[in-house]
C-alpha cells in the first residue's frame, strides 16, 4: 500500500514552503509613481525594496533572472492605496531555494506604471 497524505502537504517534497514578503506601508500619499533601489544593493542574503504609487493601484512585484526568466512573484495583483511601501526579497525563488549569486531586476507594474530596477546578490 501507498503512503497517501490526507490533505496537500507540499513540504514533504519541496521542504519549507516560501512565505510571502510581508508589505509595510511606511508613508502617506505620493505625487508619483516609484521604484527606489534595493537596499542593500549589493545584497546577501536579503534585500528592501521600495515603491510609491500616487493613486490606489493593482500593483505586481516580480523578481527577474538576467535571461528574463520569472523568479519569484513578491505581489501578485494585489490593490495598494496611494502610498509608499517596503517589502523584502529574501533571495528565494517560487519554490523556496535560495538562488545563486548574480544579477537580478525588480520590476513593478502599477496600473500603466512600469518601472525595473537591477540588483546584485553577492554570496
Amino acid at each position: 500500500m501507498k503512503n497517501v497524505a490526507a490533505k496537500m502537504d507540499c513540504v514533504q517534497c519541496h521542504g519549507d514552503e516560501p512565505h510571502p514578503s510581508a508589505v509595510e506601508h511606511i508613508g502617506a500619499p505620493v505625487s508619483t509613481y516609484k521604484l527606489s533601489q534595493n537596499f542593500p544593493n549589493p545584497f546577501n542574503p536579503s534585500t528592501k525594496i521600495r515603491f510609491s504609487i500616487p493613486n490606489m493601484e493593482n500593483v505586481n512585484l516580480n523578481i527577474y533572472d538576467v535571461h528574463g526568466r520569472l523568479i519569484r512573484t513578491i505581489i501578485n495583483n494585489t490593490s495598494y492605496n496611494a502610498g509608499t511601501y517596503d517589502v523584502n526579497w529574501d533571495g528565494r525563488n517560487e519554490w523556496g531555494e535560495l538562488v545563486s549569486s548574480g544579477i537580478y531586476f525588480s520590476k513593478i507594474t502599477a496600473g500603466k506604471f512600469t518601472e525595473t530596477k537591477k540588483m546584485s546578490l553577492v554570496k
